[in-house]
């Protein structure tokens, strides 16, 4: 599989006002084939420590998946870290086995693997 970044997007965040060192950013990341039209969503979290000292403040626990630990919010660490994961679900046999790779690290957009 030849997979490629087709978009990353802050989800209702404006990168302007994220703290550098505090914070918990959503994203929306569109994953698809090199060359071909689509992508398929998945949704992440771009964290530092303190943002995810944030995430549990007032609550026992939370449980997490899609998040990327970062030490400071840089865009391009965050595409890094995603290329890395995509580079490993690359060496999966067709399109629903990255998916479900990839949905073990993220949330998949759709529920429904069987498409």
């Amino acid at each position: 599989m030849n997979l490629e970044i087709k978009g990353i997007y802050l989800d209702g965040v404006d990168a302007a006002h994220v703290d550098s060192r505090e914070f918990a950013v959503p994203l929306r990341v569109e994953i698809g084939e090199k060359g071909k039209a689509g992508a398929e969503v998945f949704h992440f979290v771009a964290a530092s420590a303190k943002g995810l000292q944030l995430e549990v403040a007032g609550r026992e626990f939370k449980l997490l998946r899609g998040y990327i630990l970062l030490d400071e919010f840089d865009m391009g660490i965050v595409r890094k870290a995603l290329q890395n994961l995509i580079n490993h679900a690359c060496s999966r046999e067709n399109w629903r086995q990255a998916v479900e790779f990839l949905n073990r690290y993220g949330l998949y957009d759709s529920e429904d693997l069987d498409h």
